[in-house]
């Protein structure tokens, strides 16, 4: 950050109009969560009739809790783009409906935004339309639509046969829906997909969801064994946001609730750098924080954690049954 910081004031003195200059002043100040003036910096980018950096701003106006901003922002993004980008600008809409529990909708962005990425028709567009579709599936499974979210896994891996993200997603819902065989000739098949490539990538993800096999199959501590062949390898805010959420659950099966704990905090506020991570992922964690915190007799932190859970997903356009119970947990305390 600090070397980043350092580059960023030599370019402002080498030409201070350069639009590199707010681009990276605003990726700096999201990565150091100060949304507020990461999104002031954006918007005055686009007053100034440049692009500015729409995966950071808009992500940091949602959470700079600025709706009626956001709303704008997707909109005015949506409007002036076309194609490829189209489909990107509508999947970061759907990503803005997660955060605020408008699953619905998040879920009809997440299909246009594939639909449109898959019809350019260029193989650079794979990777993109595959994307929104985990993100269709991610979202899917968050609200409890099992099944549909299985089926559009196989579609992510159908639309790019080598994403890994894509085959972890799969293994890891049949598994956790109880499909073992399914799950396993899911594993088998990307197992040889990981054999045939020449990236450095599956081979991480291939090992996170070998440790979602163990959890599954009520192995926990086999599960951490190999979650912990990741540490230092899962540089990627992906893997490990992933990672934390599997180490959560493998600590609290196998009965440490302090490790659970802390994995789960790491997972809902990560302690790096902010990059915009699946929703589907950080926000339960608060929810797990919290049932965690109460067991272990922390009723002001179970409280505080609840309640950012809550204020998330408490007016959600579909109740699941982690609302419910949060809701009730937070009257009980």
């Amino acid at each position: 950050l600090a070397a980043a910081e350092k580059l960023i004031a030599r370019y402002r003195e080498e030409d201070p109009d350069d639009r590199v200059i707010i681009f990276g002043e605003t990726r700096i100040a999201a990565a150091k969560r100060d949304f507020e003036e990461a999104a002031r910096l954006a918007r005055e980018e686009i007053r100034r009739g440049g692009d500015p950096n729409w995966e950071v701003f808009l992500a940091s106006v949602d959470r700079a809790g600025l709706d009626d901003a956001s709303r704008a922002a997707h909109e005015r993004y949506i409007d002036s783009s076309t194609g490829q980008a189209e489909g990107q600008a509508i999947s970061f809409r759907g990503t803005s409906n997660v955060w605020n529990g408008r699953f619905e909708p998040a879920l009809a962005d997440f299909d246009e935004s594939t639909l449109i990425i898959t019809r350019v028709g260029q193989s650079v567009t794979a990777e993109l339309a595959a994307k929104s579709r985990m993100a269709h599936a991610l979202t899917l499974w968050t609200v409890g639509r099992r099944a549909e979210a299985i089926d559009s896994a196989r579609q992510a891996i159908t639309i790019d046969p080598w994403h890994p993200t894509a085959h972890y997603l799969l293994g890891r819902f049949l598994f956790e829906a109880g499909r073992e065989g399914e799950g396993e000739r899911a594993l088998a098949a990307f197992e040889e997909m990981n054999d045939e490539s020449h990236s450095p990538d599956p081979a991480d993800w291939l090992t996170l969801l070998r440790a979602d096999r163990a959890l599954a199959l009520g192995n926990p501590r086999q599960a951490l064994a190999e979650l912990g062949r990741l540490e230092g390898a899962d540089a990627d805010p992906l893997i490990r946001t992933f990672r934390r959420v599997s180490e959560g659950a493998a600590h609290e099966a196998s009965g440490d609730l302090e490790a659970a704990l802390d994995a789960y905090r790491k997972a809902a506020d990560p302690p790096e750098l902010f990059f915009p991570t699946p929703l589907s992922l950080e926000i339960p964690a608060l929810y797990h924080v919290a049932r965690l915190e109460e067991a272990l007799g922390n009723p002001d932190a179970a409280r505080e954690f609840y309640q950012r859970y809550l204020d998330r997903w408490g007016e959600a356009d579909v109740e699941t049954p982690e609302v419910m119970e949060a809701r009730a947990r937070l009257a009980a305390l």
